[in-house]
């Protein structure tokens, strides 16, 4: 019986200083919606805009898109559920994936392939091996928006300070908790590619 393993990627947010980061594992055998979706939990975003990954095709060595789109008849870019991320790999550390979500806010990842590491026994995949700072909160208005969040934040004497602190509720911009995230988009099906 083959042994099963899993993929290990870093998924870094592009335009932001330092780097928000995380590093999860995911059975190989996810699609890109099955990786999107680990992605959207370790990052604590909610899964509620379209979304595509950026790759080459192995044969033509042209980009490729795939994931969701909002226009319907977009045929630009290939539906994520039907594709594995493993036939997009060429298996080499350092590999990069772009990933954007949220056409408006227009979040940009840089997606590394880290490598293949075997299923550990007892352990529930997907899983987050770590990362720093807390994601921005979604709909804040992209890079931009979530600035101008920011210098409010930190200035108690803002015209917007008391409002701003109530829309965000208790985000910490510097905080992330490893033990906090949790996955739960398609976790049973997640689960079921190693039973």
């Amino acid at each position: 019986m083959k042994k099963k393993n899993v993929f290990q990627f870093k998924i870094m947010l592009k335009g932001i200083e330092p780097f928000i980061w995380r590093r999860i594992q995911i059975a190989e055998s996810c699609t890109f919606w099955d990786l999107h979706a680990a992605i959207q939990d370790a990052v604590g975003w909610k899964e509620k805009h379209s979304y595509f990954f950026t790759v080459k095709d192995a044969g033509t060595k042209r980009e490729v898109f795939i994931g969701s789109s909002d226009i319907q008849e977009d045929d630009d870019i290939l539906p994520g559920w039907q594709f594995k991320v493993q036939d997009y790999l060429k298996f080499s550390a350092n590999e990069v994936m772009l990933y954007l979500y949220d056409f408006s806010d227009n979040w940009e990842h840089f997606i590394e392939f880290e490598g293949s590491f075997p299923k550990q026994e007892g352990v529930d995949y997907p899983v987050c091996l770590g990362g720093e700072r807390a994601c921005p909160p979604e709909n804040i208005g992209g890079i931009i928006g979530y600035e101008r969040y920011l210098q409010i934040l930190f200035n108690p004497r803002h015209t917007f300070y008391t409002e701003t602190l109530q829309s965000l509720g208790d985000f910490e911009p510097e905080y992330f908790d490893v033990s906090k995230v949790v996955f739960v988009h398609f976790k049973e099906k997640m689960h079921a590619a190693f039973s």
